[in-house]
């Protein structure tokens, strides 16, 4: 043994594919989209509503000095990325083949070469702001963050399609809280900042050689004759 080499007491799998993106970034920019791809109303009073979308949505703070593109949104790391722990890494079997294009230009897909290993799950809060040049813009995006976090009835949150870099593994987001943040320094320049708490979760898996199995049948051939024989 090399010193600092793992030792592997049991069966050891083959990378296929090194992780390009971790599952942080992939559920920041998978939220991100989701929200950019969003449609708000704002309520026309004495004229029609008027439908927007953001500009922007960006998976860092806004620089400062920098001019921002209202209505727009940022999305930072509230907290830590906490990994869920499990009793041993496993293969997804459903997975086997589907991600070949990783490694092979032209997959076979009588002859897969790749499967999927979850090893935990990753989850993490995300402090995302909306920024706004006006009240009624905040206020409406504030009156869709119930129906964007909660569109079915199966469970509270989202279920959204993952990164196609993090094998679109699916990213369940839920609404915490959210608040508006004014103060003087904002509300002089018509700055209206809308802050929530989402928490976001995935699996946290990496793309290894997959093992074909195969099957060998045994004939074990009885002599009635031979008195050692059992039957």
């Amino acid at each position: 043994m090399t010193f600092g080499e793992p030792i592997f007491a049991a069966w050891r799998t083959r990378p296929a594919s090194i992780n390009t993106i971790d599952p942080t970034k992939a559920m920041a920019e998978t939220l991100g989209q989701y929200l950019k791809c969003s449609t708000f109303r704002v309520w026309g009073k004495d004229a029609p509503d008027k439908d927007f979308v953001l500009e922007d949505v960006a998976t860092k703070w806004p620089e400062p000095g920098s001019a921002l593109p209202y209505p727009c949104a940022s999305i930072v790391e509230q907290t830590d990325t906490f990994h869920a722990e499990q009793f041993r890494p496993f293969p997804l079997e459903d997975s086997r083949g589907v991600f070949d294009c990783f490694v092979v230009p032209t997959p076979d897909p009588l002859n897969p070469k790749t499967i999927l290993w979850r090893t935990g799950e990753a989850a993490v809060e995300f402090q995302v702001d909306f920024w706004t040049s006006n009240e009624p813009d905040r206020d409406a995006i504030a009156a869709r963050l119930s129906f964007l976090f909660n569109p079915g009835q199966e469970r509270t949150g989202v279920l959204l399609e993952g990164h196609p870099r993090y094998y679109a593994r699916s990213v369940r987001a839920t609404l915490l809280s959210h608040r508006r943040p004014d103060n003087q320094e904002s509300v002089f320049p018509n700055e209206r900042r809308l802050q929530c708490a989402v928490r976001c979760e995935v699996d946290i898996v990496d793309l290894r050689i997959a093992v074909s199995l195969s099957t060998r049948v045994a004939v074990n051939a009885i002599d009635p004759a031979d008195p050692g024989a059992q039957p």
